[in-house]
């Protein structure tokens, strides 16, 4: 009974001192918490990018730092501020909260560079980028690495925390090289589902960009123009032919029908 008294006085005590006061103290408490934390990080990978990675072993230090520093946060916050008031044990424990997953995060180093390479640099997939020396067309983003597709159609995978430490840029629409041409029917009646079907032939062509655009249209005197992107402009000669082979298919499939 004695201890149920005592932790209703407490209660009672912690709400009676809760007030606008209290919710200012609150507030700085986690602001400053916060403020020191996300500091330190950032000093942590300017050291990372600089000579004193090779002096002192920075990731080490980065998970030494993410592991004690909330657990000094929650236990100052619970032992040393206002009489182990019950209001700033509910700071310490939802600072220490916050900073768990923040550390999780850390930890992954993948969806922090993720998210700021789509939302900062408005990138998306099937756009030219670059990462240090490699260029490529992005094909996926996930959490831990980034698929790419070189210039010879060739996909390889770029890890999300090597994007972080070389950083990115975004390459211009020369890159993508365009192919164009027209063909003429003739005499030749396609059904109304001819445009549909070759789009869908020519999607799955070897020459074609995994990402790129494919549009088919045709004209009232019977002209189909082929609009496709390409990853090598050495190719066009290639995806070209394969288009004209797919047109005809597409004609026999027709006759079929």
């Amino acid at each position: 009974m004695e201890d149920k008294s005592y932790l209703l006085e407490e209660i009672d005590r912690s709400l009676a001192w809760f007030s606008w006061y209290g919710l200012a103290a609150l507030f700085w408490i986690i602001a400053v918490g916060f403020a020191v934390f996300f500091t330190v990080q950032a000093l942590l990978r300017h050291l990372e990018r600089t000579g004193w990675s090779r002096r002192l072993h920075v990731p080490t230090l980065r998970v030494v730092f993410n592991l004690i520093f909330p657990l000094f946060f929650v236990i100052n916050a619970t032992f040393f501020m206002a009489r182990r008031s019950v209001l700033f044990e509910l700071a310490g424990l939802v600072a220490l909260v916050a900073m768990l997953i923040v550390l999780l995060v850390e930890f992954s180093r993948g969806l922090m560079p993720a998210v700021a390479m789509l939302v900062t640099a408005g990138l998306g997939e099937g756009d030219w980028i670059q990462i240090g020396g490699s260029k490529g067309r992005l094909q996926r983003v996930g959490l831990f690495r980034c698929q790419l597709q070189n210039s010879e159609g060739e996909s390889y995978f770029v890890p999300t925390r090597t994007i972080s430490r070389l950083g990115i840029k975004k390459l211009a629409k020369g890159m993508i090289h365009p192919l164009d041409f027209h063909v003429s029917l003739g005499d030749r009646s396609p059904s109304p589902d001819f445009v549909m079907r070759l789009e869908k032939h020519l999607y799955f062509s070897p020459y074609r960009a995994k990402t790129g655009k494919i549009r088919v249209s045709m004209d009232e005197n019977k002209n189909v123009l082929i609009s496709m992107e390409l990853l090598s402009q050495l190719h066009s000669d290639q995806a070209e032919a394969y288009a004209r082979k797919m047109l005809d298919a597409s004609l026999q499939e027709d006759l079929r029908v």
